[in-house]
């Protein structure tokens, strides 16, 4: 699946990845390719992002996330 984590001014993270956990506002949220539609409000915490042979990780402290058609795209507060 694609995933993309950006801020307002600029984009920090662009690939395809096998796995990411989100720190969702009621607790850790995982996708995985073919995840059902859907938008999590993200609190403070870290987004790892699995790629097939590393981990990518991200202090995040507010944001939102909205998964469809097999992409996460993350909006990070700067």
């Amino acid at each position: 699946m694609n995933v993309t984590i950006r801020t307002i001014d600029k984009v920090l993270f662009t690939d395809a990845a096998l796995e990411i956990n989100l720190p969702g506002l009621y607790g850790k949220v995982g996708i995985r390719p073919h995840h059902a539609s859907m938008s999590v409000v993200l609190s403070e915490g870290e987004i790892q992002v699995k790629l097939a042979n590393s981990t990518e990780t991200f202090t995040v402290q507010n944001g939102i996330a909205q998964v469809s058609n097999n992409t996460v795209e993350v909006l990070l507060a700067s």
